[in-house]
């Protein structure tokens, strides 16, 4: 647009005038862009306009950055103006089809999909028929004996025997010496107990035991049936029993405390 305003303002009176300064622009573009930087850097082209003679000089800004005194200085694009756009031309006719294309490469295995949901259960099927029976087998070897069972539960307490004879001596010196303890009057789970001691001439207690002397029946239970030491760290020197009553009694009765002693 600014290369078109200055031409208009440069345009002669006459088209004779307007050929001539045409062919002397065209003629100083084409002497001048041989060995000069025309256009510049930035596409423009710069020239000088003698305003006595009308010459028109395209010059280098590279060499001759200004226009003489007698001369105006112009400037105009390499590149005019962008032309307003033709009109569409007609359609074509269609062209010949083109060949086949070669098959592509076969595309990569796409992922695996969900797993589809379980179908639902079929329905059951019919009983076969029973199959004959088979022949009996040899008979096993006897297996291993078994572990020893637990023992069994304890059984009742037999009926109290009678009172036997006093105590005497033994052969060999052995001393079986007896105590009476008075029982029965005491409530059911109280001890009931006494101790048969030895004598200085034999003085070790090596066995003892006890007796219950009643009318009836008594229910009690041994706690203590063991040899006692009257000095501690020494061998027992006496026998000592202690019972515990299971049931009411309806009498009175003795509990017997034996010891063997021996020298």
């Amino acid at each position: 647009m600014r290369a078109t305003a200055i031409m208009r303002s440069i345009t002669p009176r006459n088209r004779v005038q307007a050929a001539v300064l045409t062919a002397i622009v065209v003629g100083a573009l084409t002497a001048g862009v041989s060995n000069a930087s025309v256009p510049d850097g930035g596409g423009v082209i710069h020239g000088c306009y003698n305003n006595k003679t009308g010459a028109l000089k395209v010059i280098d800004t590279a060499k001759t950055p200004n226009c003489p005194k007698n001369a105006t200085s112009l400037t105009w694009n390499q590149t005019g103006p962008q032309g307003l756009t033709g009109a569409t031309g007609a359609t074509g006719s269609q062209g010949v089809p083109g060949a086949t294309g070669a098959t592509g490469a076969t595309g990569a295995t796409g992922a695996t999909g969900a797993t589809g949901a379980t179908g639902a259960t079929g329905a059951t099927g019919a009983t076969g028929a029973t199959g004959a029976t088979g022949a009996t087998g040899a008979t096993g070897a006897t297996g291993a004996t078994g572990s020893q069972g637990p023992p069994g539960a304890t059984g009742a307490t037999g009926p109290q025997g009678a009172t036997g004879p006093a105590a005497t001596n033994t052969a060999a010196g052995d001393v079986v010496i007896q105590t009476f303890e008075t029982c029965g009057a005491e409530s059911i789970g109280q001890n009931c107990g006494g101790v048969a001691s030895c004598p200085t001439a034999e003085p070790y207690a090596v066995g003892g035991g006890f007796m219950i002397a009643s009318a009836t029946p008594q229910a009690y239970s041994a706690q203590l049936d063991v040899g006692v030491n009257m000095v501690p760290g020494g061998p027992p020197t006496a026998w000592q029993v202690v019972v515990v009553e299971t049931a009411a009694a309806s009498n009175p009765w003795t509990l017997q405390v034996q010891a063997i002693c021996s020298p």
